[in-house]
């Protein structure tokens, strides 16, 4: 806190709000940051903890937090970045709150940074977001530490740099700020908003070939919320959404973000369309083949296994689907053995 704000008090002062606030550094450097501008209400350490304990006192719990349960001293957290916004509000930034809750309602992972657009800003609210008001909002959640922005490790294809810019969110602010709904919005709309502008930016994405690859990575993570709140018509169209998506992830050799999708859609199908359903058997078969890319050839070869039981169940030995699970089991098998075979001898599991 007196790093971010050495003129607001001294170690002594520092000491009691730090306890209140859990001890948690984020939570420190956040109101350190706070009490560094120039145009918050309250300037001073001493301010600042009478602010917490007057008016939020009947909200925040236990005297002393950090010897209390986590979810008390996140009660207090949470207070603590609402000073931080209304601040901002009041600065003129009028969509900081709203931007930072729409990147708390998508996964606790990096966001592309194109994603979050005016569009769906105003999509959200119903009123009106401009570029520039969002570029501003977004600087001034930099400054007080509630986002930070990067670009991804750059990979290089081809010949060409791949990067993408993308938006963080720190864990204990994702939890916190996905708590409280800005005044003017509800959920159904938020998450109306959301997946609609995330269904166009994977559309985008795995229309625009090896460009779109480390959007893709970055998109991947929040697709299974969406597939979830999907209602029954329209699972077919979001699940053929996250198809496309694990198509394009296989191609970047992406194997962690192919598989998370090959498993959701799985799971999904699983409860939608019962375990005999066709589609079923050819996204077992897809996801065999992300735990493959993973080193995880066991896992790949029982999937496989199972598949091809089912299938000569369902249409026969002599099926070209069934013949196809034949191979695939005996490829997975050998890629078991060739693992074993790489062990040192006394690492080697016995026939």
């Amino acid at each position: 806190m007196r790093d971010a704000a050495p003129a607001a008090g001294t170690a002594e002062d520092a000491a009691t709000p730090g306890e209140r606030l859990g001890g948690l550094p984020l939570a420190l450097d956040t109101a350190g940051r706070y009490l560094a501008n120039p145009t918050s209400l309250y300037r001073t350490i001493t301010a600042y903890q009478h602010a917490l304990a007057t008016e939020f006192g009947d909200l925040v719990g236990a005297e002393h937090p950090q010897g209390s349960a986590p979810e008390v001293a996140r009660t207090v957290v949470r207070h603590t970045f609402d000073l931080s916004l209304t601040q901002l509000h009041n600065d003129g930034y009028t969509l900081a709150r709203l931007a930072l809750f729409l990147l708390a309602l998508l996964a606790p992972t990096p966001v592309p940074g194109a994603f979050l657009t005016p569009a769906l800003l105003t999509d959200a609210t119903g009123q009106s977001a401009t570029a520039s008001e969002l570029d501003t909002a977004l600087a001034a959640l930099h400054q007080y530490g509630l986002i930070n922005t990067h670009a991804t490790p750059p990979a290089s294809e081809g010949g060409q740099a791949l990067t993408v810019g993308q938006v963080v969110l720190h864990p204990l602010v994702h939890d916190v700020i996905a708590l409280t709904t800005p005044p003017g919005t509800d959920h159904t709309t938020c998450h109306t908003a959301l997946d609609t502008h995330l269904t166009r930016a994977v559309q985008d994405t795995t229309s625009a070939g090896r460009a779109g690859w480390p959007t893709a990575r970055l998109l991947a993570p929040h697709l299974p919320p969406l597939l979830h709140r999907t209602p029954p018509t329209h699972f077919t169209t979001a699940r053929n959404l996250l198809e496309d998506l694990a198509e394009t992830l296989h191609a970047a050799s992406a194997a962690a973000e192919h598989h998370l999708l090959r498993q959701c859609v799985l799971d999904a199908e699983t409860q939608h369309l019962g375990s005999d359903h066709p589609d079923i058997l050819t996204s077992r078969n897809d996801l065999a083949t992300a735990l493959n890319e993973l080193g995880r050839h066991q896992e790949a070869a029982d999937l496989h296994q199972q598949n091809l039981t089912d299938r000569e169940r369902l249409l026969g030995p002599d099926h070209p689907h069934t013949l196809n699970s034949r191979d695939n089991l005996a490829a997975a098998r050998a890629a078991v053995a060739r693992t074993q075979l790489r062990r040192l001898p006394w690492q080697r599991s016995l026939p």
